[in-house]
């Protein structure tokens, strides 16, 4: 006997197992239609379509297609495919180049600097339809998972902040890591539909096996994140702590590996003044959008969060200095992040650096620090010179 339908589905687009998960509780019928030969649910075609529609699969004739050439005896997923095939999505923002729909954000900051009051505040104003970074849209669903503070604490921080109670979810056990408890997010999200979700802090949240020092152990960890963001049309919000001491570039500040922001496709660090409650709050990272600096107050005794607007002031540059050449250090590492390869060719490095407004003087005198910090290397192939990324886990 060949494969189940349910086993060729559930191994080939895991994404879908919320939705699967939420079908058969309620309709216990395609329980017995998922069990079946995978030959026999291709015969029964009318099934087949209505079973995918049931879960949101609008392009049926693509994921049939996949599934006759898996039962034709092709034993791998097809990686490739032309590029007339592709639905060019657009570029969608929840909140113009601070919250992308489909995306992974990671938001850095010192313990008991106030993260939450920033998630909280995001989440109220998302939920109730008011301005959010200045930014007013339709009221959408949003989702906490919180480790730090328990829900009641959350609940109070949303409330004062002027949300819509029913349209924020927060999840309410203690026994959930990933990546292993993707599934139980993916039936969350598959039932509650929510655009945003939250989770706070990611480190409390992960598998015992995953190390945030390694690349490859963190980048296990969020790569379901990013398949599930693309599949539901939602944004994920990874709340993350900073590394000790200030002598860091702000991409570099992030807890562990280089691998969670650089996975990121905008990246935050939030930074406290002194002798005051105003926060700022800056974009270090981001592929498609600009990079704004905003200030936030609140005091400890009330949640409630006022935005102050754009600012100049860079949160990184709190308490200290950047010079000309640490600010072209952090654009060439963006550069080299957004790169397929984590790499460029000098001459196309140093033309991107020189449109950003930096001196070929401070190109150079940055190359070599980031050189001498072993955080880029180079090597030649074909005869150029090619600038690359070191994993300095």
């Amino acid at each position: 006997m060949g494969q189940t339908f349910a086993e060729v589905v559930r191994k080939q687009w895991p994404e879908l197992s919320g939705r699967i998960e939420l079908l058969t509780e309620r309709e216990n019928d395609w329980l017995v239609f998922m069990e079946n030969p995978l030959q026999d649910c291709l015969h029964n075609r009318e099934d087949l379509e209505t079973f995918f529609n049931k879960i949101g699969i609008k392009n049926f004739e693509v994921m049939e297609h996949e599934l006759v050439a898996i039962q034709n005896g092709r034993t791998r997923r097809k990686l490739t495919m032309k590029a007339s095939e592709i639905k060019i999505e657009p570029t969608n923002w929840f909140i113009e180049d601070v919250l992308l729909e489909r995306g992974i954000h990671i938001i850095g900051g010192d313990p008991e600097i106030g993260k939450s009051f920033i998630t909280t505040y995001m989440g109220a104003k998302l939920s109730s339809g008011q301005s959010c970074f200045g930014v007013t849209n339709d009221p959408i669903k949003v989702m906490y998972f919180c480790a730090e503070d328990d829900l009641s604490t959350t609940a109070s921080r949303l409330k004062m902040n002027g949300a819509n109670l029913d349209e924020c979810m927060l999840y309410s056990l203690d026994d959930l890591s990933f990546p292993s408890g993707m599934h139980k997010l993916q039936v969350e999200i598959a039932e509650e539909q929510p655009k945003v979700v939250f989770i706070d802090v990611i480190n409390s949240f992960l598998d015992e096996g995953i190390d945030i020092y390694k690349d490859t152990s963190i980048r296990q960890a969020l790569k379901p994140f990013k398949k599930l963001a693309e599949f539901e049309n939602i944004a994920f919000v990874i709340v993350t702590h900073l590394k000790k001491g200030s002598e860091d570039k702000a991409i570099y500040r992030f807890n562990g590996s280089l691998g969670a922001v650089a996975f990121a496709r905008v990246g935050f660090i939030m930074a406290r003044e002194e002798d005051s409650d105003e926060r700022v709050l800056s974009i270090v990272k981001s592929n498609l959008g600009k990079k704004h600096n905003y200030k936030f107050h609140w005091s400890w005794d009330s949640p409630q969060v006022s935005f102050l607007g754009i600012t100049e002031q860079k949160a990184n540059d709190i308490g200290r200095q950047l010079s000309a050449v640490d600010e072209c250090e952090e654009d060439i590492v963006m550069l080299l992040e957004e790169s397929t390869t984590s790499s460029l060719s000098s001459n196309k490095l140093k033309k991107d650096i020189e449109s950003m407004g930096h001196s070929l003087a401070s190109y150079n005198r940055a190359i070599k620090e980031l050189k001498k910090d072993n955080k880029v290397g180079h090597n030649k192939e074909g005869g150029q010179t090619y600038i690359a990324l070191k994993d300095v886990a």
